[in-house]
């Protein structure tokens, strides 16, 4: 191939551009545009809702980095230990230590419909997650995911919780096994840890705010019920948490039997997530892995999502791959036909000596133009539109906030398919007519 080859080439295309129906342009540039965001968007969405997904787990449920109890143990041990370790390394931003407890809940109403002492109440089953409310939002920033109500107040009532949404009727995409008709002022009653035999089961306690007791006697006695005040529901979309209650720690304590103050698990956020696993790492050599299991947030939540997401990926690819091969063989039949009616114009440029590789990238150029037109008003669109949209406006599916995910060797990717893709779809119809001998084309044969 010739210099002056691709000069002319250069040369006609430009006469090419010139001399095209403007609607034309147009047209073959808003498909490839379409063809551009088809590779890109539609990809970018469905691996986004995993995305928004991991992102969920890591900023309001699991942190940076997660230390929870050994295998077939209830409790992380030597929690008092950890902690001051977590506290003096600069690397941490904030932790929250969250202790666990199975519940049975029983909403009010519940409790002073049921007449018959033999007859047994409705309730649901749950984990209230003791927490400490200042650390619990510096790590998860749990009161900005509140439906509903208000978060902890520091100088609130211990007996105050908050409801993940997916334990209210209103809220829960299950529909059974939850509880209906409480709102953030109601009260609801609560039995934590296990349960006692006894004679009584006694509703109630010591707070202002409930200043009797009540005591039903029930046909299979169990444990106490503890009367509390709704304060708030919370969504977080970060697995199963929306399924839980959360309360005062101190609160919490009160109802496990747990000399030692251990904790169920530790959520750790860092100031720079590339950190983990050097923070992992150092646990590990103050001999913390022997008493608890340390995890980044990648290995804490499985393979599980990246599993979905390498699907989702290959389901965007193949879309993409089809709208390419849209594009391609409407490039193709542009140039053919485009090639077809310029026969004696080709057939007077090879008479008047200009050189078939010439028109060939002539023609390669000049489908080459469309794709550079529509890729670049597609990666204006992508990131000055797109991306900054759906980061401000998230698709509110119902187990993530799923986003516009794209990557700049990914985008880098595409662009190079579209244009290979274009650029063969140039050549061959060009080629075809280009083999014909000069004197057939000027003569329309």
């Amino acid at each position: 191939m010739k210099k002056s080859d691709i000069a002319v080439g250069f040369f006609l295309t430009a006469r090419y551009v010139r001399g095209a129906n403007p609607w034309t342009t147009v047209l073959i540039t808003f498909v490839m545009l379409l063809t551009f965001l088809n590779l890109t968007v539609i990809g970018g969405i469905l691996e986004g809702i995993v995305v928004g997904s991991f992102d969920g787990l890591r900023e309001r449920a699991i942190g940076d980095v997660y230390v929870s109890p050994k295998e077939g143990e209830t409790f992380v041990n030597r929690t008092q230990h950890i902690l001051p370790v977590l506290r003096s390394d600069p690397r941490v931003e904030s932790m929250s230590p969250r202790l666990g407890v199975s519940a049975e809940v029983i909403t009010e109403s519940e409790i002073f419909n049921v007449i018959n002492a033999n007859e047994k109440r409705q309730s649901v089953r749950t984990t209230v997650l003791g927490v400490d409310p200042a650390s619990e939002s510096m790590t998860t920033n749990l009161q900005d995911h509140l439906l509903e109500g208000e978060y902890f107040s520091a100088n609130g009532s211990r007996r105050d919780v908050l409801i993940g949404s997916a334990l209210l009727e209103r809220y829960s995409p299950f529909g059974a096994g939850v509880l209906s008709g409480v709102y953030p002022g109601d009260f609801v009653y609560i039995r934590l840890g296990d349960t006692k035999s006894g004679d009584f089961l006694s509703v109630g306690g010591s707070d202002a705010e409930q200043p009797g007791s009540v005591q039903v006697r029930r046909a299979n006695p169990g444990g106490v019920l503890q009367k509390y005040r709704v304060r708030g529901v919370y969504r977080t979309k970060a697995g199963e948490l929306d399924l839980n209650i959360m309360m005062h720690i101190d609160e919490a304590r009160g109802h496990v039997s747990n000399p030692a103050n251990d904790v169920s698990g530790i959520a750790v956020r860092l100031f720079d997530s590339q950190d983990a696993v050097v923070v992992k790492e150092r646990l590990l050599r103050d001999g913390f892995g022997m008493y608890a299991t340390i995890e980044t947030v990648d290995e804490a939540i499985g393979s599980f999502l990246d599993d979905v997401r390498t699907v989702f990926r290959m389901l965007g690819m193949v879309v993409g791959s089809i709208g390419l091969a849209v594009s391609s063989i409407t490039i193709f039949i542009i140039i053919f036909v485009t090639a077809v009616s310029r026969q004696k114009f080709i057939g007077i440029l090879k008479a008047i000596g200009i050189t078939p590789t010439a028109i060939r990238i002539s023609y390669v150029l000049y489908a080459l133009f469309f794709a550079f037109l529509g890729v670049s008003l597609g990666l204006a669109v992508l990131y000055l539109l797109l991306v900054p949209f759906f980061a401000a406006n998230p698709i509110p599916f119902p187990f993530s906030d799923g986003v516009l995910y794209v990557t700049t060797p990914r985008t880098t990717l595409y662009v190079a398919l579209l244009l290979f893709a274009t650029a063969i779809a140039g050549l061959i119809p060009a080629h075809r007519i280009i083999r014909r001998p000069a004197i057939d084309s000027v003569r329309g044969r």
